[in-house]
């Protein structure tokens, strides 16, 4: 399922999407990120689980809820601006976005497009580690530094799955 620009017209302003970001080119470690996006998406479709809420609405059903697919990368512009510009342009027709990476890579286009809308973003990020690398082997938008040493201001409160297992060891 790819990402078009040519359904934007159809989305009531408030609705929530779900973009794909299948990107892993600033990951360091090993390939696979770009998967996720699918990955979650199967998941989600497996059968043991729905979209239903506590409040009894259905996603699945719901005209404000709308997966959009994949964002699909062409050669001629790196993944991160392609991304910043998909973002900036639902952001611009007054939807929330939700998305499915991708390499931590991709935040750092995610909260370029989202600021020039918002002075300051307010940020909550779960994860094994901080990602707050300035630099990662001389990678300044490897997954490792999302949060770092970018132009823009935001506050940042970071939940480290590995710190609380350290924490709870201790003990």
């Amino acid at each position: 399922m790819d990402f078009s620009l040519k359904h934007l017209d159809q989305l009531q302003r408030g609705t929530v999407v779900v973009v794909g970001m299948p990107t892993d080119e600033n990951s360091t470690f090993m390939r696979g990120p770009a998967l996720a996006p699918a990955r979650i998406r199967e998941v989600m479709d497996e059968g043991s689980s729905n979209l239903c809420s506590e409040s009894g609405i259905d996603l699945s059903e719901e005209q404000r809820f709308r997966d959009l697919g994949d964002l699909g990368f062409t050669g001629a512009m790196d993944a991160l601006k392609q991304i910043e510009d998909a973002v900036g342009e639902l952001l611009d027709r007054g939807v929330y976005v939700i998305a499915l990476g991708g390499d931590h890579a991709v935040t750092y286009a995610i909260m370029k497009a989202y600021h020039t809308k918002y002075e300051v973003l307010n940020i909550l990020h779960l994860d094994a580690h901080p990602d707050l690398y300035d630099e990662y082997e001389g990678n300044r938008y490897s997954h490792a530094c999302p949060f770092e040493n970018k132009k823009f201001s935001y506050v940042l409160i970071t939940i480290n799955a590995r710190m609380w297992l350290s924490m709870l060891d201790s003990r």
